[in-house]
């Protein structure tokens, strides 16, 4: 049961890490899609808004779901939750779901047509979910001192590319 278990939480990572990395790219599409011409902006706007709406409610969310309950069923098979490795995991995990509450609220204000992000900041925010993905897989493949500083190293990149995106919010026009 153990590698049925695993085998799924893993492909539901893989789901849920691409569903996250193309939902940013594509909100940096609909930011791009304002500064065209009116017809332009209109069906570029409708066409991506379908698009993040059907990645977002049939990828991004169940795979998210299933990640968690299956991470968490894999918990007492381990018996590690008490090792360093796994503490530095659980937080990347915490911040990767931060990120991807921060992604939706996005998506959300952009098809309302209240976002204040402009397309640069939301490229430096899309490349912080890579750093969340090298963190995560470097913690939890490496198990040592060096995947835990890799882990931590990527963490604080990310935080730090999420701060630059927070900083170079604007008004779209």
């Amino acid at each position: 049961m153990y590698l049925f278990i695993k085998a799924i939480h893993i492909i539901s990572i893989v789901a849920w890490f691409a569903a996250i990395l193309y939902m940013g790219r594509l909100l940096v599409y609909f930011a791009e899609a304002q500064s065209k011409t009116d017809s332009q902006r209109r069906t570029l706007s409708n066409q991506l808004g379908i698009m993040q709406k059907r990645l977002w409610l049939y990828i991004a969310t169940p795979a998210m779901i299933a990640a968690l309950i299956f991470g968490v069923w894999l918990m007492p098979y381990y018996g590690n939750y008490r090792q360093p490795w796994m503490h530095t995991k659980l937080l990347l995990v915490v911040c990767l779901l931060g990120y991807t509450h921060l992604i939706g609220r996005i998506y959300r204000q952009q098809n309302a047509g209240k976002s204040t992000w402009d397309a640069k900041g939301l490229r430096f925010l899309n490349e912080s979910g890579t750093l969340f993905l090298v963190g995560i897989v470097f913690t939890v493949v490496v198990k040592s001192i060096l995947g835990i500083a890799i882990g931590v190293l990527c963490l604080a990149g990310a935080v730090a590319l999420i701060g630059i995106a927070f900083r170079r919010r604007r008004p779209l026009k």
